[in-house]
């Protein structure tokens, strides 16, 4: 998140499981967790329409409430 506000490149994708992916990416400020799939025929994995994008504001505040909604 550092690297993106501070305009440097970021390209970062990682499986949380079960097909699910967090992604962070230049020229989009935001959080994108996401299914991902291979369709029949192919051999990349594509993501499906249906998601969750969190714009950088609410992603720092869903990191300082993360305590509170653990407890």
């Amino acid at each position: 998140m550092k690297k993106l506000t501070d305009g440097i490149p970021v390209c970062y994708r990682r499986e949380i499981g079960g097909g699910y992916y967090v992604s962070v990416t230049t020229g989009f400020y935001c959080v994108d967790i996401r299914r991902f799939f291979i369709p029949r025929g192919h051999t990349e994995i594509k993501a499906t329409r249906r998601g969750l994008a969190v714009h950088l504001r609410e992603w720092s505040m869903l990191k300082t409430i993360k305590t509170t909604i653990d407890t």
